[in-house]
């Protein structure tokens, strides 16, 4: 009888234990559980073709790919989002964790822009107001443009129904999604892609740019 009571309180207390196992798990899960998103950015106001660092960090160990970027293509060009998790152990149990993304960002146009709340999971940022400059010609000279778009024009006087070829340039010094050219649009005229793209990397004042080149043939139907 003395050894069939100790069996089952032994039982007893495994059980015990692995009910507080249990509760602990679910209670650290429910601590520890994403509780808020925060946006931020490493510079305000920014100028018109320099890049920004938005920065967005949710306080859980969530999926990498939780953030959606894609509200910011209204008014910026996204560029490389890096992400990085971090968890603090303190005596062999999760004390906090956190998720960071990283975002380079270039506005499409100058003035008052919102970065819109950006959800991780069901959680939202706060809309961050971004003031954007334009350039003037002193800060032009101070400042190198981190992307930016040449054009070159075999000829500014033609005739109707002759061709004349543009070529177009995109720099960027940044990582973008991607770097691609838009094929130009006008009226009145008839525009074909000549051949395909080209890349390469240029050094203009120390600072290395990647270049997509792209040429088109422009054949105008009337004066004006």
């Amino acid at each position: 009888m003395v050894k069939m009571n100790s069996r089952v309180q032994v039982t007893a207390i495994q059980t015990a234990l692995q009910c507080c196992l249990l509760f602990t798990l679910l209670l650290t899960k429910s601590v520890y559980a994403l509780s808020s998103v925060s946006a931020s950015v490493d510079k305000n106001p920014a100028m018109i073709n320099e890049s920004i660092v938005l920065t967005v960090i949710a306080d859980d160990d969530v999926d990498s790919n939780a953030l959606d970027t894609s509200p910011l293509l209204d008014n910026f060009i996204v560029g490389r989002t890096s992400v990085r998790s971090q968890t603090n152990i303190v005596n062999f149990n999760s004390s906090s964790s956190t998720t960071q993304w990283q975002v380079v960002l270039i506005a499409r146009h100058a003035g008052e822009l919102t970065i819109p709340a950006l959800t991780v999971e069901n959680m939202a940022s706060t809309p961050i107001s971004l003031n954007v400059l334009a350039q003037n010609e002193k800060t032009k000279q101070n400042l190198q443009q981190d992307i930016f778009v040449t054009s070159e024009l075999s000829s500014t006087e033609v005739y109707v129904q002759q061709l004349v070829t543009l070529t177009l340039k995109l720099h960027y010094s940044i990582e973008l999604k991607s770097g691609s050219l838009t094929e130009p649009s006008l009226p009145n005229a008839t525009v074909e892609k000549v051949g395909q793209n080209k890349q390469n990397d240029i050094n203009i004042n120390g600072k290395r740019y990647h270049v997509v080149e792209q040429t088109y043939a422009i054949t105008p139907q009337q004066s004006g």
